[in-house]
């Protein structure tokens, strides 16, 4: 909860290594996170699922900075 700044979390839907579930606490822990689930990819979603991480980050980059504090 110490962490303020913006924060986007790219989780897999199937990741057996750290279950979605952590990435929903991660959400409701961080006061300024996003969750992107990426469906039907597992711990490696980025090797898994390219065009969907790309997207994910590219869209929360281009977002309009959302003041924090």
């Amino acid at each position: 909860a110490d962490i303020q700044q913006p924060v986007l979390l790219i989780w897999g839907a199937k990741d057996s290594v750290f279950p979605l579930s952590e990435g929903h606490f991660l959400q409701s822990s961080l006061p300024h996170a996003q969750l992107h689930v990426v469906p039907n990819a597992g711990h490696l979603a980025h090797e898994e699922a390219p065009q969907n991480v790309d997207a994910a980050m590219l869209a929360w980059l281009a977002a309009p900075v959302q003041p924090w504090r």
